[in-house]
């Protein structure tokens, strides 16, 4: 088990956009044999979208989950559920994703495959994502 939290600024780049925004969450890991799942909850603020909108304001749940398929874990199949709940009057988001992943460079680096679905109205209803993540330890070697 596991428990975590980030906090941190949400910036204001898309055109028109301004004022910083915000976002906690919190997080709650287990590993079960191959199996990864963390559930995070949390809530934000973002920036205004224009000079005369209202600032997006909502709570945010989701699921992670990833199961290594291999023993030196450098493949994985992932899955994810999230939704939002807008407390500003935006439309409320529902997404699932899955996909595969590689990590070459265990425990450092991740290149990922992932398709997205969206239920909601304020969601984005379908999608194809490539990623990459790096993890940077700070106080010795990423596990």
């Amino acid at each position: 088990w596991a428990v975590g939290a980030q906090v941190g600024p949400k910036l204001p780049v898309s055109p028109g956009s301004h004022a910083l925004g915000l976002e906690a969450l919190a997080l709650l890991g287990h590993v079960q044999w191959k199996s990864h799942f963390v559930l995070n909850a949390g809530w934000f603020f973002d920036p205004y979208t224009s000079p005369t909108s209202s600032r997006p304001i909502g709570i945010e749940l989701g699921l992670d989950f990833d199961r290594d398929l291999d023993a030196g874990g450098k493949y994985q199949v992932t899955a994810e559920l999230s939704g939002v709940r807008y407390l500003s009057g935006d439309p409320n988001q529902l997404v699932a994703t899955a996909g595969l992943a590689w990590t070459p460079i265990p425990p450092s680096t991740q290149l990922s495959v992932v398709g997205l679905v969206g239920a909601f109205n304020g969601s984005d209803r379908y999608g194809f994502l490539l990623g990459i993540s790096q993890k940077l330890g700070l106080w010795g070697t990423p596990k």
